[in-house]
C-alpha cells in the first residue's frame, strides 16, 4: 500500500533538470535525476528510465528486481484466474459461490485507461511543508474509492518542466501497475490532474500520507539504479513467492 500511495504523489510542471529528492512520513521517498525517476520505501521501489520507457519493479525483501514488459498485466490476470480456478475445483460445491466472491475481490484487474478522473475543488486551501496547495476530491468513474488530496504547482514546489516531462512519462507505466488492484487509490493517474498532491487521504483504507521534505541537491545516481547484487526474476516467480 505504501507504494501505491507514493506512487500518486508526483506530478508537475515549470525548465532543466534539476536532482528532486522527496520524502514523505510515511517512510517513502520519491527522486528524479535526468532521465530516471524512483518511487520506493524499504521494502519496494519502481524505477524508471524516460528515454526507453523501461519500468523496473525492485523488492528490496527480496533482493529481486523485475522487468515490467508489454502485456505484464494481461499475463498477471491470466495466471491468477487459473490460480482462482484451481482453488475453487477443490472446495465442496455448496461453499463454492461464496469462496469465488470473496476471491474474485483479489484479482488483478486489467486497467481502464479511459475512465474518467473527476477533480473537484472543495474550495480549501492549505499549507503542507511549507507549500501552498489547494484541497480537491478525486474520483473515477466506476469506481467507489475516492481520495482526499491537497494539489500543489510544479512551480510552488520548484519542479522543472524537463522533470515534469520525465514524471509525466513515468505515471503513464505506473498507473497501470496500480491499477491492477482493486483497492487502487482513485488519483493513480496524475497525468490528468494538472497538480502534485503533496498530501492525500485515502478514505475507502483510510490511509493518509503527506509530504515532509523537498530537497534538490544532487543525487547519487547509485541510488536510481538496480541494487548490487539483486537477481533479476519473472513474472512466474514473484508470484509464487
Amino acid at each position: 500500500m505504501r507504494l501505491q500511495i507514493l506512487l500518486v504523489l508526483l506530478i508537475p510542471q515549470a525548465a532543466a533538470f534539476a536532482d528532486v529528492e522527496m520524502t514523505f512520513d510515511d517512510g517513502s521517498i520519491g527522486l528524479v535525476r535526468d532521465n530516471m525517476v524512483l518511487f520506493g520505501d524499504a521494502q519496494s521501489a519502481v524505477l524508471f528510465n524516460s528515454r526507453n520507457d523501461e519500468l523496473i519493479i525492485i523488492s528490496r525483501q527480496d533482493r529481486t528486481w523485475m522487468r515490467v514488459e508489454t502485456g505484464l498485466i494481461e499475463a498477471m490476470t491470466a495466471q491468477m484466474q487459473k490460480e482462482m480456478e484451481d482453488i475453487l475445483a477443490s472446495v465442496p460445491a455448496e461453499q463454492r459461490a461464496m469462496v469465488e466472491e470473496q476471491m474474485q475481490g483479489m484479482l488483478a484487474q486489467e486497467p481502464d485507461t479511459t475512465a474518467a478522473i473527476n477533480v473537484r475543488r472543495t474550495g480549501r486551501t492549505d499549507r503542507v511543508a511549507g507549500y501552498d496547495c489547494h484541497e480537491a476530491e478525486v474520483t473515477i468513474d466506476g469506481s467507489s474509492n475516492t481520495e482526499l488530496v491537497c494539489i500543489a504547482t510544479a512551480e510552488e514546489l520548484g519542479i522543472s518542466q524537463a522533470d515534469y516531462t520525465t514524471l509525466n512519462a513515468a505515471m503513464r507505466g505506473i498507473a497501470e501497475i496500480a491499477a491492477m488492484s482493486p483497492q487502487a487509490g482513485a488519483s493513480a493517474d496524475l497525468s490528468r490532474m494538472g497538480g502534485i498532491p503533496i498530501r492525500t487521504h485515502n478514505l475507502a483504507q483510510d490511509y493518509r500520507t503527506a509530504l515532509t521534505t523537498i530537497a534538490h541537491e544532487a543525487i547519487d545516481s547509485a541510488r536510481l539504479a538496480i541494487p548490487a547484487g539483486f537477481k533479476e526474476t519473472t513474472l512466474e516467480e514473484m508470484l509464487a513467492q
